[in-house]
């Protein structure tokens, strides 16, 4: 017999996992209107991540916004490299297969998922190994992150499944997974609020745990949404273009209401930038990133944006034949941009200050939060 209280918030979470499924429908394509409204509408059905749709027509051509300038390229620091023998690699065809993803804590520690090797790698600021998971029940591991209290999730593709480690290295539960969840996703997020999501090129995802329930593999689909999350705020960050052609980013909460909602609209942000221009992270004083995959993947631009929706500066980091994609990039918290590099040779791991647009480094950010709708709830101690 399943306890009262459980069989309650099971429902609770069903209900509000239908309420997502319809919020993810639609993301604006135009100016914000005057007045917002006060939750999205809900519907049954499943709802996949919505592409942005093309700017409405118009009688006469809209006039294209004024764009922040380029970011100016910049030179990186090496933090960490690894030879070939201290971390899985492997060569075929010419293609170099390493660790799929890495991380960098608040306290400027670095962590590596060793795929191939099935372990979790810990380094502290200076590059010395401090702690080995070793994550052998794992059968693919894709992904994986760490929340504040030293738990590890690992997003197993092939398992089907996302294994959470204590801090003592041992198993503690099984998630299961929607095959076809598993199989679209290529990574795994928490928010501020210890919601865990599969996520798909950073800008959609699919909640597996809400409010501490469990979401069962036949009802993950219903959770498709469009946005971007972090470990740092609670909220979602959606990104559309507007008729000018230049992001807007949407602020939405992933919150419980008098009505049932569970995604509800809170702030809005056009930002001059370019149109495919997409939101990244936000650091600890809550400046906004946005990051853009060059041609061939062999770089990618990131801009530091104001809370007020102010490009301040940026980087274009020419990363060549290792590529460049969402997991091989980050942004920590003081405001530094890191980037993941495997080759034939080992492994580097390299450290990118900003630059404003006259040529000086932006300087770290603030650890005071601004006053903004995603401070609230927000932890300025996560990776």
């Amino acid at each position: 017999m399943i306890p009262a209280f459980r069989t309650v918030a099971l429902l609770l979470s069903a209900a509000l996992l239908a309420a997502c499924a319809g919020a993810g429908a639609a993301q604006p394509t135009a100016a914000p209107p005057a007045a917002r409204p006060t939750a999205l509408e809900a519907t049954s059905a499943p709802i996949a991540p919505a592409a942005t749709a093309p700017p409405a027509a118009t009688v006469e051509p809209a006039p294209s916004a004024p764009t922040a300038a380029p970011p100016a390229t910049v030179a990186g620091q090496v933090v960490l490299q690894l030879s070939a023998d201290q971390i899985g690699l492997s060569v075929a065809d010419g293609a170099v297969s390493g660790p799929r993803s890495f991380r960098i804590g608040a306290d400027g520690s670095i962590r590596l998922l060793d795929n191939l090797n099935k372990r979790v790698l810990f380094y502290d600021q200076s590059g010395k190994l401090a702690r080995t998971l070793s994550i052998a029940a794992a059968q693919d591991p894709q992904d994986f992150i760490v929340n504040n209290a030293g738990e590890a999730f690992i997003f197993d593709q092939a398992g089907n499944q996302v294994l959470r480690y204590g801090p003592q290295g041992q198993v503690t539960a099984t998630i299961p997974l929607s095959a076809g969840v598993s199989a679209s996703a290529d990574g795994i997020m928490l928010t501020a609020a210890q919601d865990l999501m599969l996520v798909q090129g950073n800008q959609s995802f699919w909640v597996l745990l809400h409010q501490g329930v469990t979401v069962p593999p036949e009802l993950q689909p219903l959770t498709a949404h469009g946005g971007a999350v972090t470990p740092r705020s609670p909220v979602v960050f959606q990104t559309s273009v507007t008729d000018r052609q230049v992001p807007f980013l949407r602020v939405v909460g992933l919150r419980t209401g008098s009505t049932g909602d569970l995604i509800s609209d809170v702030d809005g942000v056009e930002v001059d930038l370019p149109s495919d221009a997409q939101f990244f992270n936000v650091d600890r004083e809550m400046n906004l990133y946005f990051s853009r995959v060059g041609p061939s993947s062999e770089s990618v631009d990131v801009w530091r944006v104001s809370p007020l929706g102010t490009p301040v500066g940026g980087a274009h980091i020419v990363t060549g034949a290792c590529g460049a994609s969402w997991r091989s990039l980050y942004v920590d918290q003081a405001g530094a941009a890191w980037t993941m590099c495997a080759a034939q040779g080992g492994l580097t791991i390299t450290r990118y200050l900003l630059q404003s647009p006259d040529g000086a480094a932006l300087p770290a950010a603030g650890q005071d939060a601004a006053e903004v709708s995603w401070r609230p709830g927000a932890r300025l101690d996560a990776a």
